[in-house]
């Protein structure tokens, strides 16, 4: 990157990239203020993100999509693969095993943990399971650098400690409660639904669309 950009700016050109990698058509160009419709930004904050990156080209038509995807991809280094682990086999655990998108491109998920080897062996899938027992050796082995956390609040700060040791430099938690890490260079985020949904209701307050 040729600028040092902000979270909010960072998070933003992620939702650009998903937006194209969701398009059925790669084909042909699109404006910024057609991107901005799509995720409810301005088209003029939609240009200057991306400019932060560097000169990508730019035409009457808009972003030729195809340059742009590939441009943001190599910007933001989510062209490089990512080997993950899910760690926890209830409802959203086995349903994650599942997820497309995390069987595809250059997402590899490799590994499936629970601590109740009964569990393990009524799951259907093609992703191996192992016991978090052997979790430690399994990450190292398969060269695993990022962690979707499921397990019950109790157990999740352990997980964590163990998940960081093993070198996991990225979580993603669904537990319920939130994550410390002591290494500054390991990345979690915290997924709280009921949270989510605080933020969707108070957006709506805020716009007017929405009365308590």
């Amino acid at each position: 990157m040729n600028k040092k950009i902000s979270l909010h700016t960072l998070y933003r050109l992620c939702d650009i990239y998903d937006f194209l990698d969701n398009l059925d058509d790669n084909n042909g160009f699109i404006t910024s203020k057609r991107l901005g419709e799509r995720l409810n930004i301005a088209s003029d904050t939609v240009r200057k993100d991306i400019s932060m990156l560097g000169e990508v080209g730019k035409t009457a038509s808009g972003y030729e999509i195809k340059k742009l995807k590939n441009f943001l991809s190599k910007k933001l280094k989510i062209d490089n693969e990512i080997r993950l682990c899910v760690v926890g086999l209830g409802k959203i655990g086995r349903f994650l095993l599942n997820y497309e998108k995390f069987n595809s491109g250059n997402f590899k998920l490799l590994a499936g943990f629970d601590k109740s080897i009964n569990k393990l062996e009524t799951i259907n899938t093609k992703i191996e399971l192992f016991t978090v027992y052997d979790m430690e050796k399994i990450i190292m082995d398969k060269r695993i650098n990022f962690a979707v956390i499921c397990v019950p609040s109790i157990d999740a700060q352990k997980i964590t400690d163990r998940l960081i040791e093993s070198g996991i430099i990225g979580i993603l938690n669904f537990s319920q409660v939130y994550l410390k890490t002591k290494n500054k260079n390991v990345i979690v985020h915290n997924i709280d639904f009921a949270g989510e949904f605080r933020k969707i209701i108070s957006e709506a307050v805020l716009k007017k669309n929405f009365f308590l």
